[in-house]
C-alpha cells in the first residue's frame, strides 16, 4: 500500500469517525428534545385533567343549584310569592299567602322579605310585609295595608335559612 493510499484510508476513517461522533450527538440532542416534548405533553394533559375537573365540579355545582340540592347541604331555600289581586277596601286589610318548602329545615329557619313588584293606587302607601307561623316546613306570607291605601298587586322574594347553618 502507498503513501497516498495509506493517506486516503486515513481521512476516510476520520470522517467516518466525525460522522458517527456527529450522529451520536444528533441523537443525544433528539433524545433531550423527545424527553422536553414528552414532559410537556404530560404537563397539558394534567392541566386538560384539571379544568375537565373544574368544569364537572361547575357542572355539578350547578345542577345541584337547579334540583335544590345545594339548599339541602347548606340549609337555604328561597322563591318568590305573588298576591295578583289587591283590595280597594278602606281601613285596615290583609292578605296571606303560605309558602311549603321543598323540603323539611332541621331546624326552624330564618325568613328574609323583599318586595320585588307592588302596584298601587296613586295616593299615599302603606304596606307591611311580614313572615308569620315560621315552621320547619314553611311560613306565612301576610301582606297588610291600611287607611286608603290600594294594592293591586305584590311580589314578595323570600330565603328562608337556618342558623347557623345546618350544613356546617
Amino acid at each position: 500500500m502507498s503513501e497516498s493510499e495509506s493517506q486516503i484510508i486515513f481521512e476516510l476513517k476520520e470522517r467516518v469517525l466525525r460522522l458517527e461522533y456527529e450522529q451520536l450527538r444528533l441523537l443525544d440532542q433528539s433524545q433531550k428534545i423527545e424527553s422536553r416534548l414528552t414532559g410537556d405533553l404530560q404537563q397539558l394533559r394534567d392541566q386538560v385533567k384539571r379544568l375537565e375537573e373544574g368544569r364537572l365540579t361547575v357542572h355539578n355545582a350547578s345542577q345541584q343549584l337547579e334540583s335544590g340540592e345545594y339548599r339541602k347541604d347548606l340549609g337555604w331555600e328561597s322563591g318568590y310569592w305573588e298576591l295578583g289581586q289587591g283590595t280597594k277596601r278602606k281601613g285596615p286589610r290583609s292578605h296571606d299567602g303560605f309558602i311549603t318548602f321543598t323540603q323539611p329545615f332541621k331546624s326552624t329557619p330564618r325568613i328574609h322579605l323583599g318586595v320585588s313588584k307592588l302596584d298601587t293606587a296613586d295616593r299615599p302607601l302603606r304596606v307591611d310585609v311580614t313572615a308569620h307561623e315560621v315552621t320547619k316546613t314553611g311560613f306565612k306570607i301576610r301582606i297588610s295595608t291600611w287607611e286608603n291605601s290600594e294594592v293591586y298587586g305584590i311580589n314578595v322574594q323570600w330565603l328562608a335559612h337556618s342558623f347557623p347553618f345546618d350544613g356546617q
